[in-house]
């Protein structure tokens, strides 16, 4: 229940960002903010798509949607947060030490799904090999 709990957190913040990449392409945002929005749609959509199916099945290849899904949010959110940082140690990004707290730590829900999706694999691989 806790994992289908943290899946959806990390696919509202996913999508929540990818709304608000597209309004940024809409605005006159460099093409890569489109690309980033579909992107990040899909993976929320995936994460959202694990966490209301939950395990359904015992199937090992069930659990790679979660992966995928994942390691999409994980690929856009830690560069960002990187980058994120880096502007506010220059001075580009003006924003309290809350705002900036805040975004990073909506970085956190994405780095835990992508965590314990590669956990699930990594157990339910270790439990289908038998013992010597």
């Amino acid at each position: 229940m806790r994992t289908r709990l943290l899946y959806l957190a990390a696919a509202l913040v996913g999508l929540y960002y990818s709304v608000s990449l597209a309004g940024a392409g809409l605005y006159g945002a460099p093409i890569s903010f489109a690309w980033w929005s579909t992107a990040v749609l899909l993976g929320s959509a995936l994460l959202a798509g694990c966490a209301a199916l939950g395990p359904t099945s015992k199937r090992p290849w069930t659990r790679w949607p979660a992966v995928v899904g994942s390691g999409i949010l994980t690929a856009y959110f830690i560069p960002a947060a990187v980058g994120t940082v880096r502007h506010y140690a220059r001075g580009e990004l003006i924003a309290s030490l809350t705002q900036l707290g805040i975004r990073l730590a909506l970085v956190v829900p994405v780095l835990f799904s992508m965590m314990i999706a590669l956990w699930d694999i990594w157990d339910s691989d270790r439990r289908l090999k038998p013992e010597k």
